[in-house]
């Protein structure tokens, strides 16, 4: 009994793992030194940290997170870099707080929904916030930018937020990917990667 529920513990953080670090490598492909960029959600800092990494000194990254929990640790990892702006915020707020002049200038935007590793499990990301701070994400972005959204379909309105993202991404007529894990049963996290059009588009950015 002990070692099944060990087994359903384990195989979601495995299958996150994974799908992380594919976002983390093809981040790296796609970011050059100097780039300005945005994770939306911060949670335990390890996604920031690999964005500050990626775009150096000279570049600069621009953080979200409504617990202040998070936003320590997040604090406490980046000690030894400079280049990161962490706002106690929702994402949903984000173009409040980036300065208007990086207005479609961001090379990226992370998202990693759900809820913060290790703290209260009650505390998510909800449908209507990260829809809000997606279309804010469309006129942050600069033109061929993109937007990373990992996302938990395995808690309670994770399946929801997820169908929510795939459907705004679907009306966007956007180029984008799905990585997929996990059984009809039991699904897995998704990963989608979208880019912003290098043209205007008709749906108005």
């Amino acid at each position: 009994m002990l070692a099944g529920i060990l087994i359903s513990l384990l195989i979601p953080l495995m299958l996150a793992n994974k799908l992380t670090k594919l976002a983390h490598d093809r981040w790296a492909n796609l970011l050059q030194f100097g780039d300005v960029v945005i994770d939306a959600t911060v949670g335990n800092g390890n996604d920031t940290l690999a964005l500050a990494k990626m775009v150096s000194a000279t570049g600069w990254v621009h953080g979200f997170d409504l617990q202040a929990v998070a936003l320590e640790q997040t604090r406490s990892l980046l000690s030894s870099h400079a280049n990161v702006t962490l706002y106690h915020a929702s994402h949903a707020e984000m173009l409040s707080h980036v300065p208007s002049q990086l207005h479609g200038r961001i090379q990226l935007i992370a998202f990693n929904l759900g809820y913060l590793p290790h703290g209260d499990h009650a505390q998510t990301t909800q449908v209507e916030s990260t829809i809000i701070a997606l279309q804010a994400s469309a006129e942050l972005l600069a033109p061929g930018g993109w937007i990373s959204v990992l996302g938990y379909r395995g808690h309670p309105g994770g399946e929801s937020e997820c169908t929510a993202v795939r459907e705004l991404f679907d009306a966007w007529n956007w180029p984008f990917e799905v990585q997929e894990s996990g059984a009809v049963l039991r699904p897995g996290p998704a990963w989608f990667l979208v880019q912003k059009p290098a043209e205007r588009t008709g749906f108005g950015v």
